[in-house]
């Protein structure tokens, strides 16, 4: 910076006296100066960086092959065997590291791999060791890749590497790393599952890779982890999602603690989406609770009871339709109740609820709407 300084107030003296365009002149030639070298040194950089991705692919090509061959192969090999295939010694280079993972990533799932030898593989280039690094970035574009990563390779992963950002200060980060670390086989796998996640920060991709994690686990030992954090939990929004999740597994057994929750939440939209889970999974032990809570929940959990008690069906939930059949004045909620006894009743003879009720001396509209409700159906 000095030198620079030095220059212009050399100039500034030297050409003081002359007129404004030699001044002009003298500062366009500089800059002009200036250009040509910069672009000869970008010309030089542009050269180096061809030179290198060219020698980079010629490698990768090389590499490719053999690592193809290696976790095609129906023959386990060790770690120095791996090594002399592929006429490599440590250390890796950093980019060798990442396009190895990626290609293997691509071919993790395919019938033919061998997971013994991607395993080796894995740890003989110190593959693992180069992500967990990474993700102790301070780029957060780093640590995405490196969770991204750790996800697609978590079957030969140790979930300690991930667990370390689940508690991250950046929220997003934290939440896609506990969605992955559920991922894992381990003995504590849900341990993050058990906290409380920020609403604000809670985005339907984060549910998405929660869900595709629980996928990986069998139903029956995801349940318990499920309805145990649905009890504790205080974030409502996470409940919900929770709850959802829990119809998706499709075990019908065990659900009264998603009794008691109903019980005890002021939440409509938790009460609405256990009725839901509940009817969907066919618990026909919350009949009664529905029916005796019907009167006195909000609109929003009176049409969820309605949809629930068809979907359960039993001649105790269809009385119940027709009880509140003639007590209800909303035409909205009226269609509903006749939606839900047409799907329960199987037989649509004469002295089905549903022709009596239609036989009624009623006004125009509850004849329209027998008669949309039959012909959707029909």
């Amino acid at each position: 910076m000095d030198t620079i300084t030095y220059y212009y107030q050399y100039l500034s003296a030297t050409y003081a006296g002359f007129p404004l365009v030699v001044r002009i002149a003298v500062l366009l030639i500089v800059l002009m100066g200036l250009l040509y070298l910069i672009s000869w040194i970008n010309i030089g950089l542009v050269a180096f960086m061809k030179k290198r991705d060219n020698r980079r692919t010629k490698k990768i090509k090389k590499y490719t092959e053999q690592v193809n061959q290696i976790i095609n192969s129906t023959r386990n090999y060790s770690e120095t065997e791996i090594l002399e295939i592929l006429s490599i010694k440590p250390p890796i280079p950093d980019w060798m590291k990442v396009h190895i993972s990626e290609y293997i990533v691509d071919k993790i799932d395919t019938s033919e791999s061998n997971h013994t030898n991607i395993g080796t593989l894995l740890y003989a280039l110190r593959i693992p060791e180069y992500w967990e690094n990474e993700i102790d970035a301070g780029k957060a574009s780093r640590q995405w890749k490196s969770i991204r990563m750790l996800d697609n390779l978590s079957p030969f992963v140790a979930a300690s590497v991930i667990s370390k950002k689940a508690t991250s200060e950046r929220k997003d980060i934290g939440n896609y790393a506990r969605s992955v670390f559920a991922k894992f086989d381990s003995h504590d796998a849900f341990k993050f599952l058990s906290e409380d996640i920020d609403s604000d920060n809670f985005t339907e991709l984060d549910k998405l890779r929660i869900h595709n994690s629980l996928k990986s686990h069998r139903p029956t030992e995801v349940l318990p982890h499920l309805l145990r954090t649905a009890l504790s939990t205080g974030n409502d929004d996470y409940r919900i999602f929770l709850i959802n999740e829990i119809q998706l597994l499709g075990i019908s057994e065990d659900l009264e603690p998603l009794l008691d929750i109903y019980k005890t939440t002021k939440n409509a939209a938790v009460k609405a989406q256990i009725i839901k889970t509940l009817s969907v999974l066919d618990f026909k032990e919350a009949i009664p609770i529905f029916i005796h809570d019907y009167n006195f929940a909000k609109s929003r959990v009176q049409e969820e009871i309605i949809d629930g008690l068809g979907r359960l069906g039993g001649s105790e939930a269809l009385a119940f339709l027709e009880k509140i059949y003639s007590e209800t004045n909303n035409k909205e909620i009226l269609v509903k109740i006749i939606q839900n006894i047409y799907a329960i009743e199987k037989d649509k003879s004469e002295d089905s609820v549903f022709r009596r009720l239609q036989k009624k001396n009623e006004n125009e509209f509850n004849k329209k709407a027998f008669s949309y409700v039959e012909n959707q159906y029909s």
